[in-house]
């Protein structure tokens, strides 16, 4: 019993630690987050530059990310955004017609907004759109991560998992089976880039 309380203490000193490094991640997008939050309802930041500087964090690798920046919302009011922002219409490859999302450009940054109801998490697996169902249907379990701009918190106990664990598991097998040759690449890439380990 003593041994899984000290398992757990420690697992509960590293979610703080994700969660404070977490912050600061998002301090650093203060110029984009600045200009987005006041048009947006229920803003999250997830995907590469949340996951990846987490690990750099945590881990000491020297690699900061400044790309892979992308954020989910319920809504967004294009009109409030800069007039100077340039906002393009943006639909990933090989997914249905429905999931589409914006990239815009800041002039200094770049960056992609999905709105919940159109992310291929809601559509493709038919369930209402919400972060809990983004969460559950991203296809890599290091991208089911999402800090949540209303409540100042990180949430994703697989993705956190995944990141303590340093493993990287396919999270939803939808898309393995939709493409297994190009998700098999991308794991093994994804894990090589971060040093951790695949978990089939």
């Amino acid at each position: 019993m003593m041994a899984k309380n000290n398992k757990q203490a420690r697992l509960d000193r590293s979610k703080l630690q994700l969660e404070e490094i977490s912050r600061e991640i998002v301090k650093s997008l203060n110029e984009i987050t600045e200009k987005l939050l006041p048009a947006s309802k229920t803003l999250y930041l997830v995907g590469g530059s949340l996951y990846r500087n987490l690990v750099r964090e945590l881990y000491g690798i020297n690699h900061q990310c400044y790309y892979d920046i992308d954020f989910l919302a319920e809504d967004v009011e294009l009109d409030k955004l800069p007039s100077n922002w340039i906002v393009e219409k943006y639909r990933p490859r090989d997914l249905a017609e429905g999931c589409i999302g914006y990239r815009i450009k800041t002039g200094k940054s770049i960056f992609d907004l999905s709105l919940l109801k159109n992310h291929a998490s809601s559509i493709m697996t038919n369930s209402s759109p919400s972060i809990g169902t983004y969460l559950r249907f991203v296809p890599l379990s290091i991208q089911s991560i999402a800090y949540d701009f209303d409540n100042k918190r990180l949430l994703g106990d697989i993705g956190i998992r995944s990141i303590l664990d340093k493993k990287i598991w396919f999270n939803n097998n939808i898309v393995l089976e939709m493409n297994r040759d190009y998700w098999i690449d991308k794991i093994n890439a994804k894990a090589s880039e971060l040093d951790f380990q695949v978990d089939f």
